[in-house]
């Protein structure tokens, strides 16, 4: 079923369009026609959504706002993937918001649930990602629930979303819930994470909860971490709850980590809770923790049971 509105948002401007879909058949259908500025509804009867027999996901080529129904808080249209692929691919320099969707049971090389190639923006809010994997062997497969291309100028925004028991199976890449990766040399980015919830998620490599890496050269560029939570993240290596990598030169980078707790996450490394590190040459780069309560997190690489810095100007207030 596919139905169609005409929202104009002005005399003589172009309308924006609210489709209103119940099945992946007709997801498909409307995304391959919708227009930026488009909204796709999920019906709220429908509550659980097939993932394509392809694999690859749901293609989306511009900016839309894909949208699913709550009740009392929580997302309710569901996107139960069975362990057959991945959800949703956005391509492209795109603006796309996903709202109120629950992610489960998704498998792919990186991103189990949404992989983003390279998007302008990328808002996710008042999503669940859970039971997701990851099996790709390369270290640039990021992410076992959401993988990110970052791209200069681009913003990715989670808020107000859990990730839950989502997992590396390979036991060798990065980003056990969400994994960001540039790939190019890269400024003017910045990764916003707000009241989001990161549990029981695994990766054999860096970031059990979350890994956030610039491979080229990098400037002005936020990652920036505000009011979540961090418990039971495993990270073979470094950084169980949030690991953050700038492997090229570096300037004016900020890491900021703002009233967020962790707790019991463990890193085969360093960084039980946090970890963040400069393998190039770095000027007037900052990291951040403010307000922040660490408890019971445990590194086995000797160092940095709670935070580790590596190479990295930093201020710790108030935690």
């Amino acid at each position: 079923l596919i139905l169609l509105l005409f929202a104009p948002f002005a005399p003589y401007a172009a309308c924006s369009r609210i489709f209103l879909v119940n099945s992946t058949e007709a997801l498909q259908q409307v995304v391959g026609i919708a227009q930026d500025g488009d909204s796709i509804e999920l019906e709220q009867h429908q509550k659980s959504y097939a993932c394509p027999a392809h694999g690859e996901g749901v293609l989306i080529q511009s900016s839309i706002t894909l949208r699913g129904n709550m009740k009392a808080g929580i997302a309710i249209a569901e996107f139960d993937c069975q362990g057959v692929g991945r959800a949703l691919l956005v391509q492209g320099w795109v603006s796309v918001t996903l709202t109120g969707l629950s992610f489960r049971g998704g498998v792919a090389p990186r991103g189990g649930a949404v992989m983003a190639e390279s998007a302008r923006e990328l808002t996710i809010t008042d999503c669940t990602f859970q039971n997701n994997t990851m099996t790709g062997a390369s270290l640039l497969d990021l992410g076992a629930a959401v993988s990110v291309e970052l791209a200069s100028r681009s913003l990715l925004t989670v808020q107000s979303s859990i990730f839950r028991s989502n997992f590396d199976h390979s036991g060798t890449i990065s980003g056990g819930g969400l994994g960001c990766l540039s790939s190019a040399a890269c400024r003017d980015t910045r990764v916003e994470i707000k009241d989001t919830t990161f549990q029981d998620n695994y990766c054999g490599g860096w970031g059990g909860g979350a890994a956030v890496i610039f491979q080229g050269a990098s400037s002005n560029n936020t990652v920036m971490f505000s009011s979540g939570s961090f418990s039971n993240n495993l990270a073979g290596a470094w950084g169980a709850g949030i690991f953050v990598q700038y492997q090229g030169p570096a300037s004016r980078n900020l890491v900021s980590i703002t009233g967020t707790s962790f707790s019991t996450n463990y890193a085969g490394g360093l960084g039980g809770a946090v970890a963040v590190t400069y393998a190039g040459a770095s000027v007037n780069c900052s990291v951040v923790v403010t307000g922040a309560s660490l408890a019971s997190n445990f590194a086995s690489g000797n160092y940095g049971g709670g935070i580790a810095l590596h190479h990295a100007g930093e201020s710790v207030s108030g935690t």
